[in-house]
C-alpha cells in the first residue's frame, strides 16, 4: 500500500510523455507518405504532461487540455479526457491544415489537435500535441488545407 501511495503522489514533470491506454508513448504518426504530400517531415505524434498556468500563453499538453473548461467541451463531444481525445484524434484524423508554426489534425467530428515538431537532432524528432479543441467548419475555412 505504501508503494501505491508513493506512486500517486509522484510529481510528473512537464516534459514527460503521457502513455496511451496500451502503454505506448506514440499516439499516432505523420507517415512518410503524408509527410511527402504536406512537405513536412514524418514523425510520431506524442502527448506530454505539459503545463497549465492561468494567465500564461505557453501552456500545452495533458495538463492544459484537461483544464476544467476544456474538459467539459471534450466530454460534450464524447471524450473522457486529454489522453482519450488524443488517441481517437490520432487514429481518425482525415485532414491536416497549416497553422503557421505547426499543423492541425482534423477529425470527421470536427475535433482539432494542434501539433508541432519537437526537434531532437536525430531520428527521435516527434510531433508534440500542444492542445486539443472542438472546432467548426468556419474555423477550418480560414486555414490552408495540406492533406
Amino acid at each position: 500500500m505504501l508503494f501505491c501511495m508513493e506512486w500517486l503522489t509522484t510529481i510528473r514533470r512537464p516534459e514527460e510523455f503521457v502513455m496511451t491506454a496500451s502503454g505506448l508513448i506514440d499516439f499516432g504518426e505523420i507517415s512518410t507518405d503524408i509527410a511527402i504530400g504536406i512537405k513536412r517531415q514524418a514523425g510520431k505524434i506524442r502527448l506530454r504532461v505539459g503545463k497549465q498556468a492561468n494567465g500564461e500563453k505557453d501552456n500545452y499538453g495533458e495538463r492544459h487540455i484537461n483544464r476544467p473548461s476544456r474538459l467539459r467541451q471534450l466530454e460534450q463531444k464524447g471524450y473522457r479526457n486529454a489522453r482519450d481525445a488524443a488517441e481517437r484524434i490520432c487514429r481518425t484524423f482525415c485532414e491536416i491544415y497549416d497553422n503557421g508554426v505547426g499543423l492541425i489534425l482534423r477529425t470527421p467530428d470536427n475535433m482539432a489537435a494542434y501539433i508541432s515538431i519537437e526537434r531532437n537532432g536525430d531520428e527521435s524528432d516527434f510531433y508534440d500535441i500542444k492542445t486539443i479543441s472542438p472546432a467548426n467548419d468556419r474555423f477550418f475555412k480560414r486555414k490552408k488545407r495540406l492533406w
